[in-house]
């Protein structure tokens, strides 16, 4: 990028495989000219431009653009939203609101009602059941034997093999942890994290 703008700022630009932009608004991605007004560069470990997306509007998942407007990046993977409020399960999106991201395997269940959450690969409501690790059917009603030798507690989260992991933070498509690291990606850092470029 140039900073400061004048009459022989061409003149300094750096090149892009031998050629000069002749337009201030040109970048450089994968040795080739583009304009991140009109296309975007993904960078990682090797560079892609994605043409017809402006880099204004566009978010990377892995080298490949898509508009988060309409699309999430789940696990490498662009996939349309469900719903505004998607989120991934594995690589598939899921809407929060109305399904259940279950079990291991990542199993996409239609959630029967609002009090409904995972069970393993299963699903219970909170109000009625509960999911008892310590029998091979995991759903039981409240007032059977299990859930009351195991009662759910309201204070800490349900064993992480048993209830749907919490949401994750992703940097792209990489998942981190927002307590120990930072994400840094273009123009979205915060004034106090030191980030490299």
């Amino acid at each position: 990028s140039v900073s400061g703008a004048n009459d022989n700022a061409s003149s300094n630009r750096k090149t892009c495989n031998g050629d000069k932009p002749e337009n201030l608004d040109m970048h450089c991605c994968n040795g080739k000219l583009y304009n991140p007004e009109k296309d975007t560069c993904c960078r990682g470990h090797r560079e892609n431009i994605t043409e017809g997306l402006s880099e204004k509007v566009s978010k990377c998942c892995g080298l490949e653009a898509y508009l988060p407007l309409n699309e999430i990046c789940c696990n490498f993977t662009v996939q349309p939203k469900p719903s505004p409020m998607a989120e991934c399960c594995g690589k598939e999106a899921f809407d929060k609101e109305k399904q259940l991201c279950c079990g291991l395997n990542k199993k996409i269940l239609t959630k029967k009602s609002l009090d409904h959450q995972c069970c393993l690969e299963d699903q219970y409501n909170i109000k009625t059941q509960c999911c008892c690790p310590s029998e091979k059917v995991h759903v039981y009603p409240n007032n059977s034997e299990c859930c009351v030798k195991n009662p759910p507690n309201t204070d800490s989260p349900a064993p992480a093999d048993l209830r749907s992991k919490p949401k994750l933070h992703f940097c792209g498509s990489t998942p981190y942890n927002p307590m120990k690291q930072h994400c840094c990606q273009r123009k979205h850092g915060h004034p106090k994290w030191s980030c490299p470029s």
